[in-house]
């Protein structure tokens, strides 16, 4: 008994010793929590405050490192006039110096400014700023061009960028920064103005050209069951050559040879060959110096709409032949049509030696050709010729564009084969309106030692019915010798053919004509110096039909037929120290 009393006062003992907090080591308790908790948020809200003075100081080093990207964009000339006279006024950090004008105060290098300068960003306006969305916060900008002192070699520039930004992220920290660079012009340029950046200084070429790809297109109704289609199409031959030089050159040209598409119920189907060439001197792209793809010879190609025996088809047939060569430095090794003096060369050539139709083949009325091409063919190729030339070591020379262009015959508007022919005998030949003899040259040069850009239309014949015979038209080019036409734009030619055979009728009707061609250039100093020249041939054919059949009073046929020849565009541009 006395032991489980001695047990029991012991348990007591040692509850009654476990007593509280007093209320003073209560509130030390709490001022040393507080006094923590107060440390920790001043510590927070610096590291906040760090945090966004660094971003706010990224950014204003980005910005001003770009603004030094985009003055090191520019041309040569353009950064040695520095900036605008009328923009110096108003800026703190421009002081007037009894006439001269310093960065910063009279002790600063001199600034470069020239009076009358039209703007370029960002050295007129030489001020700016930037904000939301595309930055968070507002940030100004200034940049200026002084002439720098203390440089081993003079005739350079220092540039300079400031920026600077609201809102500091931490107060009592700087918030602006600063960065420059200097600008020197890179020896053995040819002109005294440089490409934009500091290398190896080369003018700049730009040449291109295409030729041909005229179209057939048919559109409208068909066949008994008046059977709708999108379009038949039949696209005739087409060439590009172009050729960029500069301190690398690239020169890429295609041959797409005669094409025939049948589009319906937006499902189309096509067929063609093509070939292309491309050549690059950039080492850190994929293509060579060098591309001369095997000549393609095109085989022969058939689409055609059946609808009960009615039929609607285009043909082409075989031996059209096509070739593309691009050059970056033409050797003997490299030739490109036999230019090898290791210049920039681009050349397609192409010759349509296949005759294409669109016919027609009703039961009763018969078969009609709608429109042929190639009849009779040309062996003379259609040719893209751009080339780099330097006729004299040491002077900048020219890069010249040239198109040789041949047509082989087309016809338009054939006659149902049941109905008889219109006019006297003999004098219906198979056609509502043809063209033949056609052929063209055109040549366009940019840089130095340079000629006007000519057109020459070396012939061309258009035919068009008039009820009893043909009227005949040479296609002209402008200031040609006199052509039969009233204007040098072409004529327009409103031809009829109304012929009924039996219960079968064809009726023919529209417009004929032929699109002028014309010359452009903008000459520099001296005047045989041209900055860009352009020459454009018109198609010499144009067409506008619209063709009718009637079988018994039933409509089988109500077609619009749209035809372009083709054209040529020609385009040189050249600028001393690139663009």
């Amino acid at each position: 008994m006395r032991n489980l009393n001695d047990r029991i006062a012991a348990l007591r003992g040692r509850i009654a010793a476990q007593e509280g907090l007093s209320i003073i080591e209560m509130a030390v308790a709490l001022a040393v929590m507080f006094i923590s908790l107060l440390a920790l948020a001043r510590t927070a809200t610096v590291a906040f405050s760090d945090t966004a003075n660094s971003r706010q100081r990224q950014t204003g080093n980005q910005l001003a490192n770009q603004l030094l990207e985009q003055v090191a964009g520019l041309p040569w000339e353009t950064v040695k006039k520095g900036l605008a006279t009328s923009d110096l006024n108003g800026d703190s950090n421009i002081v007037n110096c009894s006439g001269t004008y310093h960065y910063k105060d009279c002790t600063g290098e001199t600034i470069t400014h020239t009076a009358g300068l039209a703007d370029v960003s960002p050295l007129v306006p030489h001020t700016g700023s930037v904000g939301p969305p595309d930055f968070v916060g507002t940030y100004s900008w200034r940049v200026y061009v002084t002439q720098p002192t203390g440089l081993p070699t003079a005739g350079g520039h220092r540039i300079i960028a400031l920026v600077d930004w609201e809102n500091r992220g931490r107060q009592g920290v700087r918030s602006e920064v600063e960065a420059q660079t200097l600008r020197y012009s890179p020896s053995g340029c040819v002109d005294s103005a440089t490409h934009t950046f500091s290398g190896p200084c080369s003018p700049y070429f730009y040449g291109t050209g295409r030729v041909g790809g005229g179209t057939i297109n048919t559109t409208g109704t068909w066949s008994e069951g008046d059977e709708p289609f999108d379009a038949l199409t039949m696209t005739l031959l087409a060439e590009t050559a172009d050729a960029q030089v500069e301190n690398v050159s690239k020169v890429e040209g295609d041959v797409t040879l005669p094409t025939i598409t049948k589009i319906l119920a937006d499902d189309e189907t096509s067929a063609t060959d093509s070939t292309a060439s491309a050549a690059d001197s950039d080492p850190a792209t994929p293509a060579g110096t060098y591309s001369a793809p095997l000549q393609v010879t095109q085989g022969s190609g058939h689409i055609e709409l059946n609808d009960s025996g009615d039929k609607f088809a285009m043909d082409f047939a075989s031996g059209a032949t096509g070739r593309s060569i691009s050059a970056t430095a033409a050797s003997n090794t490299s030739p490109c049509n036999l230019q090898i003096d290791l210049q920039a060369c681009g050349f397609s050539t192409g010759t349509q030696t296949g005759a294409m139709s669109q016919t027609l083949d009703l039961k009763d009325p018969g078969f009609a050709t709608l429109a042929s091409v190639g009849t009779l063919p040309t062996s003379s190729p259609t040719t893209t010729y751009v080339r780099r030339y330097v006729p004299t070591a040491g002077q900048n020379g020219l890069i010249r564009e040239t198109v040789t262009w041949s047509l082989p015959e087309i016809r338009i508007g054939g006659i149902p084969s049941a109905i008889n022919t219109p006019g006297p005998p003999g004098a219906w030949q198979g056609y509502w309106a043809r063209l033949t003899g056609y052929s063209a040259t055109a040549v366009a040069e940019s840089g130095t030692g340079t000629v006007a850009p000519t057109v020459t239309i070396n012939g061309g014949t258009i035919q068009t019915w008039h009820g009893g015979g043909y009227n005949s038209y040479s296609v002209c080019a402008p200031a040609s010798a006199p052509c039969s036409a009233p204007t040098a734009e072409g004529i327009a030619m409103v031809s009829t053919v109304s012929k009924k055979t039996g219960g079968q009728q064809v009726d023919i009707s529209g417009e004929v004509t032929w699109e002028g061609s014309t010359v452009s250039e903008t000459i520099g100093t001296p005047a045989t110096t041209r900055t860009e020249a352009k020459a454009t041939i018109g198609s010499p054919l144009v067409v506008n039909m619209t063709y009718v059949v009637w079988d018994d009073g039933v409509k089988v046929a109500d077609l619009v037929m749209q035809l372009t020849a083709g054209r040529s565009e020609l385009t040189t541009r050249y600028q001393v120290g690139g663009v």
